[in-house]
């Protein structure tokens, strides 16, 4: 019964999911072939780190809007009350939120892994002679000596972050009626996180700088940043969740 509704639940969102990642991959693959060509590069992956950044501005849309939307349709047709008639309702939610991170997490990593492939094995751009600048930033020598491993590691980081991000879009659509909130939440959290976090001078602790590889200069990036904004999501999707609950507890006592 649960293999038929993971099942299910990734034929409802396969074209989504198709889009995402040739979409995705194709723009990273452009963005990072201009960047090759146009700029003074030490190492081919430099035109993969720099060729990201114009996609990543789009990345809580990408990891949240093609796998989130299901729960709000299926909650306004009022398909899941009569999911509630033939099974466990909460089990069925579940596995549903389960289903479309997991999608978000494959469709995130192979469209950015896929793109570093084409960058190391189908490009050939003009490098120059000098010292390549990533050896000053964290995981520099990995980045530089083993950039496909790297690659791997960091795409499946991104994907981790993307399934969350997943998830706080689910939590909307699960609860609130404006389709324009569950649409935009967690781009507009993502950019509201990362103005306040600049704004108090404390740019390492934002969300953004965990999936934008080399995003602030070396001496301010720790490993520890990369998890404080991670775990700041989490916490921000258990209040959410707490306080919808709250609101829909409400509602129905008062309908009584």
């Amino acid at each position: 019964m649960v293999k038929r509704q993971y099942l299910n639940n990734v034929k409802q969102l396969l074209v989504p999911f198709l889009i995402v990642v040739i979409l995705g991959t194709i723009l990273l693959s452009y963005s990072s072939y201009a960047m090759g060509v146009s700029s003074v590069i030490n190492a081919p992956v430099e035109a993969w780190i720099y060729g990201c950044e114009p996609v990543d501005l789009f990345f809580p849309l990408l990891a949240s809007l093609p796998f989130s939307w299901v729960l709000f349709t299926e909650r306004k047709n009022g398909f899941l009350n009569y999911v509630a008639i033939r099974t466990n309702k909460t089990k069925y939610i579940r596995n549903k939120m389960l289903s479309g991170m997991l999608l978000s997490f494959t469709a995130i990593f192979t469209m950015y892994f896929l793109s570093l492939i084409y960058v190391l094995f189908f490009t050939h751009f003009k490098m120059d002679p000098g010292a390549s600048r990533l050896v000053s930033y964290m995981f520099g020598n990995y980045q530089l000596n083993n950039p496909l491993i790297f690659g791997l590691v960091w795409a499946s980081w991104k994907g981790v972050i993307s399934a969350l991000i997943c998830l706080f879009g689910q939590v909307f659509s699960l609860y609130n009626k404006n389709i324009f909130v569950i649409s935009t939440a967690p781009f507009i959290y993502v950019f509201l996180e990362n103005f306040i976090t600049a704004s108090l001078s404390i740019p390492e602790f934002s969300l953004t700088t965990s999936f934008v590889l080399n995003r602030l200069t070396p001496e301010v990036i720790q490993l520890q940043n990369l998890f404080i904004g991670f775990f700041t999501l989490i916490l921000v999707i258990f209040i959410t969740n707490i306080y919808y609950k709250w609101r829909s507890s409400n509602a129905l006592a008062n309908q009584e």
